[in-house]
């Protein structure tokens, strides 16, 4: 049996509060296969809390930064008053854009009268950052953007026909290539939480960071029209600067 996957610490997710103390809060990581997670009483405002009931409910889905992570013990404690609120804004756009993902495929599947498109979803999933980036460029490409890497073609046909109808066909992107290097000990988890802080600020579905080979990294920010995709490359790269300042270096060689 393979070991559970475990959230990096900085990374945003999203949990489900299911029992609230006067301590805190026990939640499941949707992420992570409903593992648990605690939210400290310190942890949701930075002000007295006297009731915690006003700030979060049973039951209730939201967005958190991961804090902590032991392991051995199988322990991960969040925050709730260290979540900016670009990370919070950024976070539910990428749930919303799930949700439509995987309301997208469900018609497929129905269209296609499919007891099972399990095949096609993992040869989507091997090869694209996401569902809803993997629509963006069926959207961009066509078709042929599914077939060439295996998909079967009437599976890809009736997925871009719907696609094009639930999802406004005008994502552009724009990208660069960048050196992330840090001479610290630990320098592999400071270039890794570095990257994952820039892309947690912005979120999956509108950045994507993808390892060349040590040191470089290609850098793809997307919008609805290239002024978008262009201020969100900037602000992924002015935070990217401010995340390594002090324990690496970065260096940007196209633009």
């Amino acid at each position: 049996m393979e070991p559970p996957s475990f959230p990096d610490i900085g990374e945003i997710v999203v949990v489900t509060v299911r029992k609230i103390t006067q301590f805190g809060a026990y939640l499941s990581l949707d992420e992570y296969n409903n593992m648990e997670g605690f939210l400290h009483i310190s942890e949701i405002s930075t002000g007295l809390i006297k009731n915690i009931d006003r700030y979060i409910k049973e039951n209730q889905k939201l967005p958190l930064k991961v804090i902590r992570v032991n392991r051995a013990k199988g322990e991960i404690d969040l925050s709730l008053k260290q979540l900016t609120n670009e990370e919070r804004k950024a976070k539910l756009m990428e749930l919303k854009k799930a949700k439509k993902a995987e309301s997208i495929f469900s018609m497929v599947k129905a269209k296609l009268g499919l007891s099972s498109d399990a095949q096609q979803l993992r040869v989507i999933e091997d090869n694209f950052e996401g569902l809803y980036v993997a629509l963006m460029k069926l959207i961009k490409d066509g078709p042929t953007a599914w077939i060439s890497i295996g998909v079967d073609q009437p599976y890809a046909e009736a997925a871009y026909e719907i696609a094009m109808e639930r999802i406004k066909p005008s994502l552009v992107e724009v990208d660069t290539i960048m050196e992330v290097s840090s001479s610290k000990p630990n320098g592999m988890e400071v270039v890794k939480k570095a990257l994952l802080n820039t892309q947690g600020q912005i979120g999956k579905s509108n950045l994507l960071i993808k390892y060349l080979g040590a040191p470089k990294y290609k850098v793809v920010a997307y919008g609805d029209n290239y002024k978008e995709a262009e201020k969100r490359l900037n602000r992924a790269l002015a935070i990217m600067e401010k995340e390594i300042k002090g324990n690496g270096q970065v260096k940007f060689i196209t633009k």
